[in-house]
């Protein structure tokens, strides 16, 4: 059997364009994809906060020696009379003075720059 030198040409492709339009518009599909996909992936673990709201919430029974909840929401009134004592410190004299002092500064800067002389112009001046 005789080998011929003609060359045969590939059949044309049915889409347009060339190797190097074919490799960025594949990039950029692949890319859009991976962002697809890492944001589903972040929504999953991160994001779906309705999977650990609960985590490691003992569960509750109608025997009551079965129960853990209480020892874990009410610390303090099982700490004895120092956790009362700091509870009712931080309640009633730090958590107060802290919004107090934010209040404060809030108004001292307001003072210092002015905030407050909106309607100074339309004061009538003593004569």
């Amino acid at each position: 059997m005789r080998v011929s030198n003609v060359r045969l040409a590939p059949p044309m492709l049915p889409r347009h364009g060339g190797p190097a339009y074919w490799l960025i518009r594949n990039g950029w599909r692949n890319h859009q994809h991976y962002v697809k996909k890492a944001m589903a992936k972040w929504w999953e673990y991160n994001g779906e906060t309705s999977l650990s709201d609960w985590n490691a919430k003992p569960k509750k029974s109608l025997d009551p020696r079965l129960n853990l909840w209480f020892w874990q929401v009410d610390r303090g009134e099982w700490g004895g009379l120092g956790a009362r004592a700091w509870t009712e410190l931080m309640l009633w004299t730090a958590i107060p003075m802290c919004y107090a002092t934010v209040v404060f500064r809030l108004w001292w800067r307001m003072r210092d720059n002015g905030k407050f002389m909106v309607f100074s112009k339309w004061r009538e001046l003593e004569i």
